[in-house]
Order: structure tokens, then C-alpha cells, then sequence
């Protein structure tokens, strides 16, 4: 069974990491009818995000410059002219080469007024005009911020383990809190720009996080709760960091900021407790009705946590050397 465990993790480790960081864009009105469209695409994993853009009747788009990270690392910069002749512009957005990418696009007007949209890889509409209001900026981050909590695996994993390790809901309420403060706090830091560390040892501290949970799972040692939580509360504020590759507020209009952030949190914590219910609802039933089912599926659960932390971790450890 273990072997079984050992080779599924393998094989899907790659694949269930974090799968992407945030494309960022900006259409700015410049006069009547015309328009300017930056594109900032992060390079994954040497991979470049081709974009395609096609218009509504009526609309011209002039491509002016691109820039290509050559090292297969950092950004990509597209740029473009848009010309329109239509009472109701839209453009038609696609990325070629980039699965799982997410847009963030901040449009302004010849007012001042802005309007911030989430747009995914797939074929999307977009309107010219900055029509947004604060509700929809606050719905987009609530569920960008649910959907990056449940889409990374690590994350998830490390939640897992504060649930294994904790003997009752006191408890696991207790570290869960401790959690969330640590990596509020980092995700906030970061996302304002007081605290820059570059992704590479982020993500492989975050492996090692998961590898420690695995190792007091594992030997089940008598350690005060105390010790336990602030090991635990270290780990939340790096995790934090790893949250905040989803946002930078660089790219994000400054007035938006504290809305965006505040609701991106917000969906974290939300995406959290959603998946805590769902695995702790199934893992208590399991410990209710078949204790010994339940006693091997924790074992099977911390070898497999435990194989893919190993993994990730050499994975992610070149890019921090080279």
C-alpha cells in the first residue's frame, strides 16, 4: 500500500502544487476611442503566456512592443494600441501556452474611474469601458481568494496535518486560528511591499513545513502544545508569503488596495475552513464507524503527505541556487 501511496504521489506532485501565479494588465483610456492595453505575464516554469486578442466589429488592435524574459524567468510585457469606432468595444482575450492562468485587469477611463476584472486562460469578453463598482472587485477577490487556497495542494496539505495533529476541536481550533494570524499578517506585509523575498525559498520552506507535520505525525512525540503551535504559527507566516504570489499591489490601482486585500484573505480563510469541514467531516466519521479503516488511511495519508513534501522540495530547490 505504501509503495501504491509512493508512486501516485510521484506522479501527481507536480501537478498538484501551486499551479500559477497572476497575469496582470491594464487598459487605460487615452481619448475618445482609443485605448492602451499593458500586458505583465509571469514566465512558469520557462513557459511563455502567448496572448491573442481579436476585436468586435469596429475595433482595431495595434500591437506596439513585446518584451520576452529571456531567462525563462520573471516577465513578459506586451503592448498595445486600441482604436474604436463602436458604441459597445470589446475585445476577445485568450493565452496560448499557459493552462491555469488567471488575468487580473485593472481598466481606467478618461474620468479617473477604475474597474478591476479576474479573467481566466480561456476564451474571455472583455468590455472597453471601466464599468466595475466596489461589490464586484469585492466578489471577484472573495472567490480568487478561495480558489487559490483550494487549488494548492501544499497549502491544503499543511492544513491536513494542523488536523491530524490536533486530538480535539479545542485544539484544532486553536492552531487553525494561529495559522490564519501568522499568515494574514505576512500576505498583508507582502502584498503592501514592506516585505519582498523572492518565490524559490518561499516554496521550498513551504515543502519543508509539510515534511515537519509529517515528522510529528509520524513519531507522535509528547511535545508541549505550546512548542507545537508556535512551529506552527512560523510556518503559517511563510505560507503567507506563498499566498501573496497571487497578488502585488504594484499592478493594482492604490485607492482598490485595501479592498482587494481585505476580500482576498477573506476567500482564503473561507476556501480553509471549507476544506477542513469537508476532510474532517469524512475523517471523523471514518474514526466513528471503522477505527481500523480510519487508522490506515492516516498512515496512507501521512506517507503520501509526506512523499510529496519530499518531492516539491528538491523540485523547487534549483531555482534558488541558479
Amino acid at each position: 500500500m505504501r509503495l501504491a501511496i509512493l508512486l501516485l504521489s510521484l506522479v501527481c506532485s507536480s501537478a498538484l502544487a501551486h499551479p500559477f501565479v497572476s497575469d496582470y494588465g491594464f487598459l487605460q483610456q487615452t481619448a475618445a476611442g482609443r485605448y492602451h492595453l499593458t500586458l505583465d505575464l509571469p514566465v512558469t516554469a520557462g513557459a511563455h503566456a502567448l496572448p491573442s486578442l481579436k476585436g468586435s466589429p469596429g475595433v482595431t488592435i495595434a500591437p506596439e512592443s513585446r518584451t520576452l524574459s529571456e531567462d525563462g524567468f520573471g516577465e513578459d510585457h506586451w503592448r498595445y494600441e486600441i482604436l474604436s469606432h463602436s458604441d459597445s468595444p470589446e475585445l476577445t482575450l485568450s493565452f496560448l501556452g499557459k493552462e491555469n492562468a488567471q488575468l487580473i485587469l485593472s481598466k481606467q477611463n478618461l474620468k479617473g474611474e477604475s474597474s478591476i476584472e479576474l479573467l481566466n486562460a480561456q476564451h474571455e469578453r472583455i468590455r472597453l469601458q471601466a464599468d466595475g463598482s466596489p461589490w464586484q472587485t469585492a466578489v471577484t477577490f472573495l472567490g480568487k481568494g478561495m480558489w487559490h487556497v483550494l487549488s494548492g495542494t501544499d497549502h491544503l496539505l499543511f492544513i491536513l496535518g494542523i488536523f491530524l495533529l490536533s486530538p480535539s476541536l479545542r485544539e484544532l481550533l486553536s492552531k487553525v486560528t494561529l495559522f490564519t494570524l501568522a499568515h494574514s499578517i505576512t500576505l498583508s506585509l507582502a502584498v503592501l511591499g514592506f516585505v519582498t523575498i523572492p518565490a524559490p525559498p518561499v516554496e521550498a520552506g513551504i515543502a519543508l513545513s509539510i515534511l515537519y507535520v509529517c515528522f510529528e505525525l509520524s513519531q507522535r512525540r509528547n511535545k508541549s502544545a505550546g512548542h507545537v503551535k508556535w512551529v506552527i504559527f512560523s510556518f503559517g507566516l511563510l505560507h503567507g508569503l506563498g499566498f501573496s504570489s497571487a497578488l502585488t499591489a504594484g499592478d493594482l490601482p492604490q485607492a482598490s488596495i485595501p479592498l482587494i486585500l481585505g476580500m482576498f484573505n477573506l476567500g482564503v480563510e473561507a476556501g480553509q475552513l471549507l476544506f477542513i469541514s469537508a476532510m474532517g467531516g469524512v475523517l471523523t466519521l471514518l474514526r466513528h464507524l471503522r477505527p481500523l479503516w480510519f487508522n490506515t488511511a492516516e498512515r496512507g495519508l501521512v506517507v503520501f503527505m509526506g512523499c510529496s513534501a519530499a518531492f516539491w522540495f528538491f523540485q523547487r530547490l534549483p531555482p534558488i541556487f541558479f
